[in-house]
């Protein structure tokens, strides 16, 4: 990451001219002021620990429970009704220069060369990755939730053919969804293999209409 931190720095030091198009000479700065990364990319890039260790978390201070599963040990974070202590600039940077690989402080190994970027904030400048959190994550845990028949039994399940059939009528019918794909036939068959397009035209497409319009029946 040096010659990326060193090209940024002058960059947003010196910046670059170019001639607009009323001949003037116009000088940019450039800046980084987000990054997103998937969660095994970030540790790196942050010198933290990754997720599943302690104090993994990239954006609070919450230390994660080791449990036992299967034949080994797993750690996670246990949902706590107690207000979150977040992670902030200054207490990161401290926390940087006082820890090391062997001694880590509140899950940071060591100085990061981002901390070196200017105007990028090594907390907050990260965000989840839309891929992996949002649509991999999220969105396919709820779908999971209400239409997968391993939750048949649950009070939340709405993947009865009933529903199903309703559900697609109403996209098909009333949305006119060009790209739309049997729920029934899709959730059951291929959930398991569901890409990151067909749940984000879930997200994007499907699911506002859909939450609506079961609510009505």
């Amino acid at each position: 990451m040096k010659p990326f931190v060193e090209e940024l720095n002058h960059l947003g030091t010196h910046g670059m001219q170019y001639v607009n198009v009323d001949n003037d000479v116009v000088t940019c700065k450039v800046y980084s002021v987000c990054c997103s990364s998937d969660s095994c990319a970030r540790p790196l890039l942050r010198e933290t620990m990754q997720f599943n260790g302690r104090y993994g978390c990239d954006w609070c201070l919450t230390e994660a429970e080791s449990i036992k599963h299967g034949d080994g040990i797993s750690h996670i974070y246990v949902p706590s009704h107690d207000e979150l202590k977040l992670r902030d600039n200054g207490s990161f940077v401290n926390d940087a220069l006082h820890a090391s690989l062997d001694n880590p402080i509140n899950g940071v190994k060591g100085v990061s060369p981002l901390l070196f970027l200017p105007l990028f904030a090594i907390v907050l400048g990260f965000v989840p990755d839309y891929l992996h959190c949002v649509l991999l994550g999220i969105v396919r845990t709820f779908a999971s939730l209400w239409f997968h028949k391993s939750n048949h039994a649950k009070p939340w399940y709405i993947g009865q053919p009933g529903y199903l059939l309703l559900v697609d009528n109403f996209l098909l019918c009333d949305l006119l969804v060009i790209f739309h794909v049997c729920l029934e036939a899709y959730l059951n068959v291929n959930f398991g293999r569901a890409r990151s397009g067909n749940l984000s035209c879930c997200i994007i497409h499907y699911w506002y209409f859909m939450v609506n319009f079961l609510r009505s029946t």
